[in-house]
C-alpha cells in the first residue's frame, strides 16, 4: 500500500476503539562522527515515555506501553540494516503496529503516548516533499520513476523501438527481444544519429507529461547526459521541470532517490 493511502487509512482510524497510541518520529541521519546517535535518542525517548506512563498510574496503561515498547524495539531490530534518513512508527494498544515507514527525508524527533493520532508532522512532510517524477534520460532508453516522500511508488522503463519508430515500455524478456530485433535496423540511423536522437527525445515528452498529470507530480526532475536532458527540458510542456546536473543512468533506484532528494 502506498504511503499516501496508509496515511488516509490512519486518518479514518477509530480512536475510541484503539485506545492509547504510541507515535514516534525518528531522524536517523548521522550526527557528525556519531553514526548511531539516533539509537540513543530512541532509547531515551522510550524511557521517558515509560516514566510518564508510570507517573500517571494505572497498571493497564503501563502494561500496554511496555508491550508497545517491546514491539518498537523488535521492529527496529528487524530493520536496523536497512535504515534511511528517518522513520515514522505508529502503534495502538488494541491493534499493535499500525504504520511503519523508513523515509528518505529528514524528520524532527518526537515521541507521543496519547489518546489521539499525531499526523501533523506527516502532513507537513507531504507538503514539503510532494509527488515528483524522476526521469533518467538516455539516448535510446529512459527510466521514469514516480516518487513521494522520498519513496519510489512506481517505475516505468522505455526504449526507442527502431522498427516502429516510437517509444515502447519494456519489461523483462520483451526488452531483450526488442534489442535483438532492432539491432539489425540500427545501421540505417547511424549517419544521422544525432538528428534522429533529437526527434526521439521530442517524442518522449508527451509520455512524461501524461505521467505527470496522472500522478499529480509537482515537478519533473531530469537526470542524464547534459545535452539530452537539455533537449527534453526545452520541449516539455509541464509547469515545473528541473535538470539535476548528474548522470544517474544505471544507478540502483535507492541511489537515484538519495541523489534527487539531497538536491531538494
Amino acid at each position: 500500500m502506498k504511503i499516501k493511502d496508509q496515511i488516509v487509512k490512519l486518518s479514518q482510524l477509530d480512536i475510541a476503539q484503539e485506545g492509547r497510541l504510541l507515535t514516534i518520529y525518528m531522524n536517523t541521519e548521522p550526527n557528525g562522527s556519531k553514526q548511531d546517535a539516533w539509537k540513543t535518542r530512541m532509547k531515551n525517548g522510550l524511557k521517558r515515555l515509560g516514566e510518564y506512563s508510570e507517573a500517571e498510574g494505572g497498571k493497564e496503561q503501563i502494561r500496554q506501553y511496555q508491550q508497545l515498547q517491546q514491539l518498537v524495539e523488535r521492529t527496529i531490530d528487524d530493520n536496523i540494516l536497512d535504515m534511511k534518513r528517518s522513520w515514522v512508527l505508529i502503534a495502538g494498544a488494541a491493534s499493535g503496529l499500525l504504520f511503519f515507514e523508513k523515509l528518505q527525508v529528514p524528520v524532527t524527533n518526537a515521541f507521543y503516548w496519547e489518546d489521539r493520532l499525531h499526523l501533523e508532522e506527516l502532513h507537513e512532510l507531504m507538503n514539503v516533499y510532494p509527488p515528483i517524477g524522476i526521469v533518467q534520460v538516455g539516448g535510446e532508453e529512459v527510466t521514469v520513476t514516480s516518487s513521494f516522500l522520498g519513496e519510489m511508488e512506481q517505475k516505468w522503463e522505455y526504449e526507442w523501438d527502431l522498427e516502429q519508430e516510437d517509444w515502447r515500455e519494456f519489461k523483462g524478456i520483451a526488452h531483450a527481444n526488442r534489442v535483438a530485433s532492432g539491432s539489425s535496423h540500427k545501421e540505417r540511423y547511424n549517419d544521422r544519429f544525432e538528428e534522429n536522437r533529437v526527434r526521439w527525445l521530442k517524442g518522449l515528452c508527451p509520455i512524461l507529461e501524461k505521467h505527470g498529470k496522472q500522478n499529480m507530480w509537482d515537478e519533473i526532475i531530469l537526470t542524464g547526459e547534459k545535452n539530452l536532458t537539455t533537449i527534453v527540458s526545452q520541449e516539455m510542456n509541464f509547469d515545473s521541470t528541473r535538470i539535476l546536473p548528474k548522470n544517474l543512468n544505471g544507478n540502483p533506484s535507492h541511489q537515484v532517490l538519495q541523489a534527487v532528494y539531497a538536491s531538494m
